[in-house]
């Protein structure tokens, strides 16, 4: 998301958002999200049409991944750390993309600013113009005890035949009993490994609330949250 333009999002509205059944996130405004570059129909048979870059172990992985969460039953029972990714119902033939842009809007902005509707390029690639683009975002999920808050990294953007949009996201499991790290007083997040189908999900669109930033080091790594998301992340997650 280079040069695009950081959102801050009203997070303590996310407890809501599931009582609307045309909205599921927050922070989604009005405008219809669109692929950005080429995009290929995929074959969820064989997984011709995911990004060439996807190795053929991750490849299967995905597919399974996509065949369980579009199935009439779920079959998640550890799809994320508290609760089910509900199954996803959509209509065939699934086109995919590498990147997507999407309209989020700026709530920290009064209505009438021409800035509070936020233009945002997520990307589904390792490099873009030399630069490491794949895209981490932050998830509203709904779960048995309300709605949880869940970082993810965008493996590649899915359309189906009605223009609804979806995600295949790889989760990051949160580290420790707690939400916060003790010493850093950041939220510590492990990737899941990527030959292992419970990794993945298939996500609508706008479960998406906002980008995530997510730093590493010595083989950590933690996300960077505003004061306000750190507190809806506590709220909801702890």
């Amino acid at each position: 998301m280079a040069k695009e333009k950081p959102i801050t999002v009203r997070d303590e509205n996310l407890n809501n958002v599931l009582a609307d059944d045309t909205m599921v996130s927050s922070t989604a405004s009005t405008h219809i999200p669109a692929f950005v570059g080429p995009w290929q129909e995929l074959v969820t048979s064989t997984g011709e049409g995911l990004p060439k870059h996807i190795t053929p172990p991750e490849a299967a992985a995905i597919i399974r991944a996509i065949k369980l969460n579009t199935a009439n039953i779920n079959l998640y029972s550890n799809s994320l750390p508290n609760g089910k990714t509900k199954p996803v119902v959509w209509q065939p033939p699934i086109h995919a993309c590498k990147s997507m842009v999407m309209s989020f809007i700026d709530r920290q902005l009064p209505p009438i600013d021409d800035d509070r509707q936020v233009r945002v390029i997520l990307r589904a690639q390792p490099f873009f113009q030399d630069k490491p683009s794949h895209a981490n975002v932050k998830l509203a999920v709904e779960s048995d005890t309300g709605v949880k808050i869940y970082f993810a990294k965008c493996i590649v953007f899915l359309k189906d035949n009605k223009d609804d949009f979806f995600v295949v996201v790889q989760w990051y499991n949160q580290e420790g009993t707690t939400p916060f790290d003790s010493v850093s007083g950041l939220v510590q997040v492990i990737l899941r490994p990527p030959n292992v189908t419970t990794s993945y999900s298939v996500m609508p669109i706008d479960s998406i609330i906002n980008g995530a930033i997510i730093t590493s080091l010595e083989n950590k790594s933690w996300v960077l949250l505003s004061p306000r998301e750190s507190t809806a992340y506590a709220q909801t997650n702890g």
